[in-house]
């Protein structure tokens, strides 16, 4: 949970609540498959510099993806995010899809 400690001129971004569950499978010692769930909510904005009718949302969306050991501290691993629910309050831009690729490494 996320949540604001002070306001900005008359803002107040609302509270997010974010869980994740995840499973993965190493089909080698190099490659392996990941898929997460992944659930946000955003509560609306207050204040009155805030926009409340086109703030906030919920989401639960899927995460497919890959990794590969990339050495024998990194992996580079890649992921698509489909969204399997949206309720978005108002006008707001929101991905139909996304996707990620990254590299993580162990010092």
């Amino acid at each position: 949970m996320t949540q604001a400690l002070d306001s900005r001129e008359h803002f107040h971004p609302g509270r997010r609540i974010e869980l994740a569950a995840g499973w993965s499978h190493a089909f080698s010692a190099r490659l392996g498959s990941v898929v997460q769930l992944n659930y946000r909510h955003r509560e609306r904005d207050s204040g009155a510099e805030a926009e409340p009718e086109n703030s906030g949302a919920t989401t639960v969306e899927l995460s497919p993806g890959l990794t590969l050991g990339t050495g024998s501290m990194s992996t580079l691993y890649a992921y698509v995010q489909l969204p399997l629910y949206q309720d978005v309050n108002g006008i707001q831009l929101v991905p139909r899809n996304s996707f990620a690729l990254g590299w993580t490494a162990d010092f």
